[in-house]
């Protein structure tokens, strides 16, 4: 359990086994809840407002022992910024299967610390979903221990945001929502609400079979993912000007999806290990543009491998439209259409029975 200090405590909820449940309307500002609960079913809800224009500090911890428990936080401080030590905090820890977690944070931008939401998570089946709106945000979501077909589902908007998830365990899925966050409790007055700037997503998961979907608009952006295992499928989507794209999937049969549009953005795809069966498509729109691609079979046995790339921009000199790719092993398959002057593909490949094509 993480207990939590504060020098103002608006609120102490200690649940029973069955439900715990209160709501706090604070006029001091500063809130703490602490719920520990043993046993399975169990439900706890935490819900943690400040009213008015002055902006207060939440802090909520929930410990979850046994299956299929449940919990909710809800954590609001809007319009104006926080200087001291944190702003709304969130720490949940669920051991046991079938969990399921739902935090919701808002704080309109502007803030000097930010939100931050712990989220971990053992045992088949566990589900998280998180909603956070403003700036400086961490999110941390762990499921692990082999929490076979888990879920994690994040959605966000502001600038500086940082989200961090863990899996390990087939079947799981991860959704990334960076920049379509809005909603109507508690109205935003920055009129940048509706991208996320600057913000960084990175992803950890291991298993078969699993599923992972990264959404982002905005400038600056950063999505940076580690995949093992087999047959694994994700997709990214990015919608804005300098932002970055690095992939490494290791295993087999595994599928990536990547597109970027505006201008300045790079995208960096690495198949590897047992690379076998393996596919990638890469799309860029724009000006400014370049992917790398590779997928190796660095243990001898893979084969059978496709790359696909399709820019189209508006160049004027060269390197403004760059693609490579490199593949080893055999019966592998590249291709590049690029639509623009100054373009430049480069394909190495190495081993028996490759197709390569280049269109400009």
């Amino acid at each position: 359990m993480k207990r939590i200090l504060m020098l103002s405590v608006g609120a102490l909820a200690l649940a029973a086994p069955a439900i715990a449940s209160e709501e706090y309307y604070s006029s001091t500002f500063d809130n703490s809840a602490v719920i520990d609960q043993t046993g399975g079913m169990n439900e706890a809800i935490i819900d943690q407002r400040v009213d008015g224009t002055l902006n207060g500090q939440n802090a909520a911890s929930i410990t979850q022992s046994g299956n299929e428990n449940s919990t909710e936080v809800r954590q609001l401080s809007l319009t104006s910024p926080v200087s001291s030590g944190f702003n709304n905090e969130t720490t949940v820890e669920q051991r046991g299967y079938r969990g399921y977690v739902d935090v919701y944070q808002l704080h309109d931008y502007g803030s000097d610390i930010g939100l931050k939401a712990d989220v971990f998570q053992s045992g088949d089946g566990a589900s998280a979903i998180l909603e956070m709106r403003g700036d400086d945000n961490t999110i941390l979501v762990k499921q692990t221990d082999g929490a076979v077909d888990a879920t994690a589902i994040i959605r966000q908007n502001g600038m500086n945001n940082i989200i961090d998830v863990a899996q390990d365990g087939s079947g799981s899925l991860i959704t990334v929502d960076q920049g379509h966050f809005t909603d109507a409790d508690g109205g935003s007055v920055d009129t940048s609400s509706a991208a996320s700037i600057m913000s960084e997503v990175y992803i950890v998961s291991s298993g078969d079979d699993s599923m992972l979907d990264v959404y982002q608009i905005g400038t600056e952006q950063l999505a940076d993912i580690m995949e093992s295992g087999s047959d694994n499928v994700m997709s990214i989507n990015m919608y804005g000007d300098m932002n970055t794209v690095f992939v490494d999937q290791h295993g087999s049969g595994g599928f990536i999806q990547t597109t970027q549009y505006d201008i300045l953005n790079y995208i960096e795809v690495e198949q590897g290990i047992t690379s076998e069966d393996d596919m990638a498509t890469i799309t860029q729109e724009g000006t400014g543009v370049e992917s790398y691609s590779f997928q190796a079979d660095t243990a001898g046995l893979g084969g059978g491998n496709e790359i696909s790339v399709l820019q189209t921009g508006y160049a004027s000199s060269y390197g403004d439209v760059v693609s490579r790719i490199s593949q080893d092993g055999s019966v592998n398959f590249a291709m590049v259409d690029q639509y623009s002057d100054f373009a430049l593909s480069t394909i190495t490949q190495s081993g028996t029975g490759h197709y390569a094509q280049v269109s400009q």
